[in-house]
């Protein structure tokens, strides 16, 4: 009865709550021996293990309370014990200088002090408020944005002023028409049940033990906690599976959700450690990986004839390409992706005919002005793995290309020679200065080489993991990935390149193979394009 009471108080346990069990449990035939942790565990090789003393030892053990009275009577037994929760250090017990109370040879007085160390703040856990676009009330957010006078409103003049008024009364309107929720960040997974959270916590703690004392009782009361969270794992996994196999026509959405979960890998190890610096939890891996790709760019300063040199094999198109003519269909078309905003591509989707006026007003203005929103230059990194688009043409059709034409050298019984080339983080080493210089040469307009290195210069980035964001920090180099603009910049800072090789080539993004078919040896495709390298300017 003893034992289920204390299972059954240590059940209803707040995490904050602290046990303390003191009293005498008459067990004379126990020893205890002390640790390195402060906690006292029973000396197998001196005490002796009856039914009794296991089962309360084994139930206190389940409920994660330790023995810390080592304070003997004149018989050298400890006859009065004192269970106490698991902390990382023990609270002091010891003999009463001033009994208040008549001394009592076989039970001496002990005082029990409680410090600050043992005052536990409970937190509730972290809860925010997200904006619930499942719930927005879409049609009175449309019917509103189309009552605003975006013209009347919005700064005609400067750009930055601009997008802050646009979205200053779009947060407004955000905020009358889509409600908010509270939402917690849970840590654990939604088929794990509080009874399986907390068998866990017993396990863990029963090996802890065992592996300070090594004690055998301890040893087995470990198996069987293992075994019954293996074996309740396996079945909250299975009811969790049924559960949403059951809500496929209810809830396909969660349900697929739940398929690609289990789909997909997770890019990100539990540690993670550079530059000397070891990260153990989400905040540190996202702070650790700010600082590794923010270290990527680079920041090297060229005088004007080096600029000069590297955009001198452009060739000229023989034309200029004078401003983009903005309409509602090119805003139509764009891109759809939640940034640092927050505004889903649903409600952009529900609201588009509310938005095109503001929006062609703001990208032309930006376009006539040729700088680029100083707010819209911010973006969220997400650490993922390096994947390549294998739409359209790919690196299959690469490969193909190659091995056709090594057949075709087979043929004329020629041997194939190829270089392969790499650029180390192509895309995010390129030159700001120098691409603006190419794309001068391309026959850009003033105007819009302006907007296209303000495009480039000052962007912003955070790295985001979870609910967890890194502090900003400034790409000095490279393109944005992500964007349409990026490849394409990124494709005509390069082109110079292959207008300048003598020989067949093929390039896949950053990776270049140099062909040649050759009956001897690889000395005419290397004394061809020696030259070239040296004045491609692809830093």
């Amino acid at each position: 009865m003893h034992i289920q009471s204390m299972s059954t108080i240590v059940s209803r346990a707040k995490p904050c709550d602290e046990i303390i069990v003191i009293g005498d449990f008459n067990l004379p035939s126990l020893f205890w021996r002390p640790s390195r942790d402060g906690f006292l565990y029973p000396d197998p090789n001196h005490s002796t293990f009856h039914a009794y003393a296991l089962d309360l030892l084994n139930g206190y053990s389940a409920a994660g309370l330790q023995q810390i009275n080592c304070n003997a009577n004149k018989n050298g037994r400890c006859l009065d014990l004192c269970f106490v929760s698991i902390n990382d250090t023990t609270p002091l017990l010891a003999l009463a200088p001033d009994p208040l109370v008549k001394n009592v040879a076989h039970h001496p007085a002990l005082v029990l002090s409680l410090d600050d160390r043992f005052k536990v703040e409970y937190r509730e856990p972290r809860t925010r408020l997200k904006l619930n676009f499942r719930r927005a009330d879409f049609d009175g957010l449309l019917n509103a944005l189309l009552t605003v006078d975006w013209i009347a409103v919005l700064n005609p003049s400067d750009i930055d002023l601009a997008v802050n008024d646009f979205s200053s009364i779009l947060n407004d309107l955000i905020d009358a028409f889509v409600p908010k929720t509270r939402y917690r960040s849970h840590k654990y997974r939604p088929w794990q049940s509080p009874a399986l959270r907390r068998l866990k916590k017993l396990k863990n703690s029963a090996l802890k033990r065992f592996s300070a004392t090594g004690a055998l009782f301890l040893c087995d009361h470990y198996r069987k906690l293992n075994y019954e969270y293996k074996r309740l794992r396996r079945r909250c996994y299975s009811n969790y599976r049924r559960h949403i196999e059951g809500k496929l026509r209810a809830d396909p959405k969660k349900f697929w959700n739940f398929v690609n979960e289990q789909r997909k890998e997770s890019g990100l190890q539990s540690t993670m450690e550079w530059a000397g610096e070891k990260a153990d939890n989400v905040a540190a891996i996202c702070r650790i990986s700010a600082a590794k790709f923010s270290s990527v760019f680079s920041n090297v300063i060229l005088t004007d004839g080096e600029i000069s040199d590297a955009a001198n094999n452009v060739p000229f198109p023989g034309h200029s390409m004078a401003l983009i003519n903005i309409d509602d269909n090119a805003i139509l078309a764009a891109s759809r992706k939640l940034g640092p905003d927050g505004i889903p591509a649903t409600m952009l989707k529900k609201c588009i005919t509310g938005l095109l006026t503001p929006l062609t007003h703001l990208f032309r203005l930006s376009l006539t002005t040729g700088r680029f929103p100083t707010t819209w230059k911010q973006a969220f990194l997400f650490p993922v793995h390096k994947k390549s688009d294998r739409s359209k043409r790919s690196c299959a059709t690469n490969l193909l290309c190659l091995t056709s034409f090594v057949f075709a050298s087979f043929v004329h019984r020629h041997q194939t020679d190829v270089i392969y080339t790499d650029l180390s983080a192509a895309f995010d080493k390129v030159n700001h200065r120098i691409t603006v210089a190419k794309l001068d040469r391309y026959g850009f307009s003033v105007n819009l080489l302006c907007w296209l290195e303000s495009y480039l210069l000052g962007r912003t980035l955070r790295v985001k993991i979870g609910d967890e964001i890194s502090q900003p920090f400034v790409a000095t180099s490279g393109i944005a990935l992500g964007s349409h603009l990026g490849p394409l910049v990124f494709l005509l800072y390069l082109h110079d390149v292959y207008h300048s090789l003598k020989c067949p080539r093929l390039a896949f993004a950053d990776n270049l193979k140099l062909l040649t078919e050759s009956r001897t040896s690889m000395t005419p495709l290397i004394s061809n394009n020696n030259s070239t390298y040296s004045h491609v300017g692809a830093s």
